[in-house]
């Protein structure tokens, strides 16, 4: 619905109308990313996920609309090009706002939740993807990448708790002193959540592609694994069910690994959000 007068928004960079369901950024946006989970709150959005240096993603029914301190990348076109080739549905991206305002919509269905037709189907599904042999143009991340990734993520819990820190660190030293062998180099979603997934009856689709990249297999069960146990609920039924699907060997020890590194990843995720409580 169109506005038959002016809005006012304001000094702030960033503006929600409840009226007409209409959130203003003003541009740049990297300048103004840290003001959406307030205007957000104001006007009872949802926000899920959110990093005030780098993006925010806002969900309205069944669309997501990200925000960007930097312009779309072409790594997360490359691999929903690739993942539609192998036959997945995929969200549509549009981008007419802008490459810094970008939005995702066409998937109707429900988060994930381990359903067992749906994780069998998922399992078929990644093995198409992680099939894939044209994903050169895809950034390269290994276990050097994962620990990496997992330090910054010990250095924001000693932050918020230097006890929890000191924990997290040692972890991380013996996740290090113990990685995986060569492990072949995939196509894969590379962020891999129930809320990335979404299920209409056995049928699956992904979205969220911004962090795909060419790397080890087991990352994408290892985020799916702890997603689900963040929200109480036991990934084991749905691994097993997955892995049927996926009908490749993963070895345990290597998915272990990937678990820890994510579930250390995903400490500090709920800070993320913005939420008030």
């Amino acid at each position: 619905e169109r506005p038959t007068g002016p809005t006012r928004a304001g000094l702030s960079g960033v503006a929600a109308d409840e009226r007409h369901e209409v959130l203003l950024v003003a541009f740049p946006i990297d300048r103004v990313l840290r003001e959406l989970p307030r205007a957000l709150r104001r006007a009872r959005g949802e926000l899920v996920a959110y990093r005030p240096e780098a993006r925010a993603v806002l969900r309205s029914k069944s669309d997501y609309v990200h925000v960007r301190a930097q312009p779309l990348g072409g790594a997360e076109l490359v691999a929903g090009t690739l993942a539609e080739r192998a036959g997945l549905r995929c969200a549509a991206i549009d981008g007419a706002a802008g490459d810094r305002v970008v939005r995702e919509s066409g998937l109707e269905g429900a988060p994930f939740r381990g359903e067992a037709g749906a994780a069998r189907a998922l399992g078929e599904a990644l093995a198409r993807l992680h099939a894939q042999d044209d994903g050169g143009a895809l950034p390269r991340a290994g276990v050097i990448d994962e620990l990496d990734e997992s330090l910054r993520a010990c250095r924001e819990l000693a932050f918020l708790d230097p006890v929890l820190g000191e924990r997290a660190f040692e972890l991380v030293a013996a996740l290090g002193s113990a990685p995986p062998g060569n492990l072949p180099a995939v196509v894969r979603h590379g962020a891999l959540t129930g809320e990335r997934v979404r299920v209409q009856g056995d049928a699956v689709a992904l979205r969220g592609f911004c962090r795909a990249t060419r790397g080890p297999a087991a990352r994408d069960l290892a985020t799916l694994s702890v997603d689900l146990i963040a929200r109480g609920i036991d990934p084991a039924p749905a691994c097993d069910e997955l892995l049927a699907g996926y009908r490749r060997a993963i070895p345990a020890s290597d998915l272990a690994w990937f678990v820890a590194n994510a579930a250390l990843q995903a400490s500090t995720a709920a800070f993320g959000r913005g939420r008030a409580d």
